[in-house]
């Protein structure tokens, strides 16, 4: 007689269950997003950096405000220099008119002679 073999793999039927596992791998992957951004919020100390920023913005606002004062305040030094260059000028000119006369009321008073005042 000839002994039969038992063939479980053919005989039962597989069964898979399919309606139960993925809300829960999901729920499990959301609470593990929401762990892990906690986490990362928590390490990276992200309200203090966002304070950071904001003070980073105002000192940026205020580099460009003194950038704007020291470019008219170099505008008005040039112009003040100008001015002191222009005056300079006129001076020396004066100075040499001035000269120039009292090389005149030198010579007309060795020609005429002091006057008294």
């Amino acid at each position: 007689m000839l002994k039969k073999r038992k063939n479980l793999i053919t005989h039962k039927i597989a069964k898979v269950k399919t309606g139960s596992l993925w809300p829960r791998y999901i729920l499990l992957s959301l609470l593990f997003f929401i762990f892990g951004f906690a986490g990362a919020y928590k390490f990276f100390d992200a309200g203090n950096v966002s304070q950071t920023l904001l003070e980073n913005a105002k000192l940026e606002l205020q580099i460009n405000q003194n950038e704007s004062k020291i470019a008219d305040l170099k505008v008005k030094v040039q112009m003040s220099n100008e001015v002191n260059n222009k005056l300079s000028e006129d001076i020396k000119a004066i100075q040499e008119e001035n000269n120039e006369l009292k090389e005149d009321v030198l010579f007309y008073e060795k020609i005429v002679g002091k006057r008294k005042k």
